[in-house]
């Protein structure tokens, strides 16, 4: 049950129970198996290319995502307000 238990840990509402918040930070991430083969320098220098590129026709395209989300009522969301 690793794996689903670091889901839940990345998807934390509370920034300060989500997995990487602790003292080695984006260090727990990155050494989680999931990552653990992302050559992260490479990554971070803007030198990997993305294995898939959406196609985005402007800024507030929404056209990757499913209708379903993209009609939702404001109010529905279950994100906090910032």
């Amino acid at each position: 049950m690793e794996d689903s238990s670091s889901i839940v840990q990345l998807l934390q509402k509370d920034p300060l129970q989500r997995l990487g918040s602790g003292p080695n930070g984006g260090d727990n991430i990155k050494s989680h198996k999931w990552f653990r083969s992302i050559n992260w320098k490479k990554l971070e220098a803007r030198e990997l290319l993305p294995k898939f590129k959406p196609d985005v026709s402007g800024k507030d395209c929404t056209a990757n995502f499913d209708r379903c989300w993209t009609t939702m009522p404001l109010d529905d969301s279950p994100a906090p307000t910032p």
